[in-house]
């Protein structure tokens, strides 16, 4: 499956389609048992990318017209490793996922997305998430596709890091 993390501000709705997104809330149609249940989980992974303090301040369905408008460009960027952490696919390609992230945090999620088991590729100029990876994939800028894959000492570097673009 292939889940954006940017967030998806493009469509009014409610924080809790912000993390489901690309998939839809439940209704009332699958039971209220289910609805709790997908809160619950939504929530957990808000809360699990420093989100809370958003959570208690707008509640899950809290209707927005633009997110752009609502959340900082840090908390757009932790909504979308929320979405990640809800869906859980084996890998993700994070392109400066975490650039308007505090540098103290930054390292919090990588370790949250490695614990949920999603493989990370990476593509970020802080060389502090190397830590996050087994390998660097270099490439030749003289034009001729020529690349390789340079081992890292990681001391993180087990099962589930990733590759560092």
């Amino acid at each position: 499956t292939h889940t954006h993390t940017h967030t998806h501000t493009c469509v009014p709705s409610h924080l809790t389609a912000q993390v489901l997104y690309p998939d839809l809330p439940r209704g009332e149609a699958e039971g209220a048992r289910a609805c709790v249940e997908q809160d619950a989980r939504v929530a957990e992974c808000l809360g699990a990318v420093g989100l809370a303090q958003l959570l208690s301040s707008l509640g899950l369905d809290t209707y927005q017209q633009d997110w752009l408008e609502v959340l900082s460009g840090g908390e757009k960027q932790r909504v979308g490793l929320a979405r990640l952490l809800y869906h859980r696919p084996a890998f993700a390609v994070l392109d400066e996922a975490t650039s308007a992230v505090n540098s103290d945090e930054q390292g919090r999620l990588h370790e949250c997305l490695l614990e949920a088991g999603i493989t990370l590729l990476s593509i970020a100029h802080r060389p502090e998430l190397r830590r996050f990876h087994q390998f660097e994939l270099q490439l030749a800028g003289d034009g001729s596709g020529a690349w390789k894959l340079v081992p890292l000492e990681a001391s993180n570097g087990g099962e589930g890091a990733g590759t560092l673009l």
